[in-house]
């Protein structure tokens, strides 16, 4: 599947491999989703790693051969996705649970295996490695790649559903031999959560990263100056609180202010955007600023970072989302590209602040949106936009987070 949040699964499998831990992945033949990408698949080609698909209980299968939906407006993805979380819990992959199971335990008897991982969301998962960790006695690392139970894009209908969430968390913490978090804020929360059955030490941060061997492939020669215009570029979708609405008010200041520079600037877009977005430039008259390049196969996201003249990324205010650290800054960090990123104070703002060449700046800040649109519209014309140091982008290869990964399961099984 596409869409940026399989990276994580996909490089650990790929680098742990190499690091001397081959796997075997247990998980759905997938029917319908808003983005496909086969060359992903290929990465894992040639590695000790087999795949067992399985054909689970779900409405995709209506669909006989695989499907992309494109998103739906986003109020009607909001209701359905609403409407999702009031009937089934944890997540919609429930009905997974009892296939899923039996084809592990399948496999699981097949062959020695030295522990499990498991990755979520959807946090079913959790649940189907606690299972099986409970009728083999295998170790079980379960890793969070967003927070659980205070997770932004989770809505309660009811105190009854978060004390079920609540609850099945508390036993995936329980029955973990070591838990993993992409970030400080979850790994806090965990414990402070479970702070009878936990302590900090249990927990690790592993954090989210970027394939240096994605940019020595795919990667294309940065030209400054190549183009007639300054190419900022955004990777991804919008959602729930997450919206380009603050660069759309700077962009109409921008014009208002400074429309010799709002001619000579271009924002692409890579990846789904929403006709609800799309019509709002058309009423701030900002229109001209914008191309649509739709969903790209990963290989060319990473050509498109490379061609940027700088980045920008826009996250929500709210409740929940301190804790998201979206993949797409790790791969900006890759890339070694200015980025602006119109966040408040979260995990990502305090990463970023940490890199010479990016600006974070709150997205109610309109005016000094704009602002730095300009100064960086005048280092461009003198092609004297900073580039990301190596020193700073070593700690986040994925290569590098796959071996410290792979430490801590010796660790774990007392083989260092």
């Amino acid at each position: 599947m596409g869409l940026s949040g399989v990276q994580r699964t996909l490089k650990l499998v790929k680098y742990l491999h190499d690091s001397g831990w081959p796997s075997t992945v247990l998980t759905v033949t997938a029917k319908t989703y808003m983005a496909f990408d086969d060359s992903l698949l290929k990465e894992i080609a040639g590695r000790d790693i087999d795949v067992i698909r399985t054909h689970p209980i779900d409405p995709a299968k209506a669909f006989k051969k695989r499907k992309t939906i494109k998103l739906k407006s986003e109020w009607i993805r909001k209701l359905l996705n609403r409407l999702s979380q009031l009937i089934f819990i944890p997540d919609n992959k429930r009905y997974w649970i009892k296939e899923a199971i039996r084809k592990g335990m399948e496999e699981l008897s097949s062959k020695p295996y030295d522990l499990l991982f498991s990755t979520a969301p959807p946090y079913t998962d959790h649940l189907v490695g606690l299972e099986l960790k409970k009728r083999t006695g295998l170790p079980l690392v379960v890793d969070f790649r967003d927070s659980w139970l205070d997770n932004p894009y989770h809505f309660y209908w009811t105190p009854f559903h978060k004390t079920l969430h609540y609850h099945m968390e508390r036993g995936v913490v329980k029955g973990a031999n070591l838990i993993l978090t992409i970030n400080r804020v979850i790994k806090e929360k965990i414990v402070a959560r479970h702070r009878d059955i936990l302590n900090l030490s249990q927990v690790k941060i592993l954090s989210q990263g970027y394939d240096q061997e994605d940019f020595d492939r795919y990667g294309v020669p940065y030209r400054p100056g190549n183009y007639d215009k300054m190419r900022w570029i955004y990777t991804g979708i919008f959602y729930e609180r997450n919206t380009p609405e603050p660069l759309y008010k700077a962009l109409a200041l921008l014009k208002t202010t400074h429309p010799t520079v709002f001619q000579q600037i271009e924002f692409h877009m890579i990846g789904y955007v929403q006709k609800e977005f799309i019509n709002r430039t058309k009423a701030l008259d900002i229109t001209d600023a914008f191309i649509y390049h739709d969903y790209q196969e990963h290989p060319m996201a990473i050509q498109w970072l490379c061609l940027a003249d700088a980045l920008w990324l826009s996250l929500g205010i709210g409740k929940g989302y301190e804790s998201i650290s979206t993949g797409k800054v790790y791969e900006y960090i890759g890339s070694g590209k200015p980025v602006m990123a119109l966040t408040p104070d979260n995990e990502v703002s305090r990463l970023l602040k940490g890199m010479k060449n990016s600006t974070v700046i709150d997205p109610g800040m309109t005016s000094q949106i704009r602002d730095t649109i300009v100064n960086w519209h005048q280092l461009w014309t003198t092609n004297s936009l900073p580039q990301l140091p190596m020193e700073f982008r070593k700690p986040y290869d994925r290569k590098n987070l796959a071996f410290q990964l792979s430490r801590e399961l010796n660790q774990l099984l007392r083989l260092d």
